[in-house]
């Protein structure tokens, strides 16, 4: 019996997890139209589409399991384009949350004080 009470206690936190991720859209027409605007919204496990721009724009990513890519990626393989811009004087995204994939995203021109600067 205790061992079914753990099994069913543990099925319900995966599952409640689960229902917290869900898929946020970044770009004109969108919620949030940049996604240094979303960036606190983000909980583990969302997938962040973003529509095929170019931004000037940067983001510091807190959540963990994060997906970033372009909205409709990999069937639409238009361009996402980040650049001339960096966060906390490091880089475009700076990743602080674990198993971040960033898939179809293009960084150009990390602007950084000391010069070296990263997308990622």
């Amino acid at each position: 019996m205790r061992y079914l009470t753990n099994s069913l206690l543990l099925i319900l936190a995966l599952g409640v997890t689960d229902l917290c991720a869900g898929t946020i859209y970044i770009g004109p027409g969108e919620k949030f139209e940049r996604i240094s605007q979303a960036e606190e919204s983000f909980k583990d496990g969302d997938i962040v589409e973003i529509v095929p721009g170019t931004y000037n724009d940067c983001a510091v990513l807190l959540a963990n399991d994060l997906t970033i890519r372009p909205k409709g990626w990999p069937q639409v393989k238009k361009r996402v384009r980040f650049e001339d811009v960096a966060c906390e004087g490091k880089a475009i995204f700076v990743v602080s949350g674990d198993n971040t994939r960033i898939e179809g995203i293009e960084f150009v021109n990390a602007r950084v004080p000391d010069l070296n600067g990263a997308g990622i």
